[in-house]
């Protein structure tokens, strides 16, 4: 791994935030830092492996595992403008991201019918 946690967290802090935080979908910001910290302990979880963000929010938490060498990372949103915001923050990075609106109750009930 070539990426500091200190380039992690430095690289994380400048993404854009989401333009407002609807409280009844339980979003809050998640620091830079808070979120290097958080990726940083997981790294062993995420080197070369398939993550999923669910409420990806501005995608702090999937870039950052696609930064940390994640083999796939999927963000995955109920809210749309999360998705937007998300797609735009990974744009500035070569993060391998699949995003995906949707309610992740939902995603997960189609799944275990498969």
């Amino acid at each position: 791994m070539t990426l500091s946690k200190k380039d992690l967290e430095i690289a994380l802090s400048q993404l854009r935030p989401l333009n407002y935080y609807k409280p009844h979908l339980e979003q809050y910001p998640t620091p830079g830092d808070l979120a290097a910290q958080m990726l940083w302990v997981a790294f062993d979880d995420i080197n070369d492996k398939v993550v999923a963000d669910f409420g990806t929010g501005n995608g702090i938490l999937a870039i950052g595992a696609a930064l940390l060498g994640a083999r796939k990372v999927y963000a995955i949103d109920i809210d749309e403008e999360c998705i937007k915001v998300a797609r735009e923050n990974a744009s500035d990075f070569t993060a391998k991201v699949q995003f995906i609106h949707a309610n992740v109750v939902d995603l997960i009930q189609r799944l275990t019918l498969l």
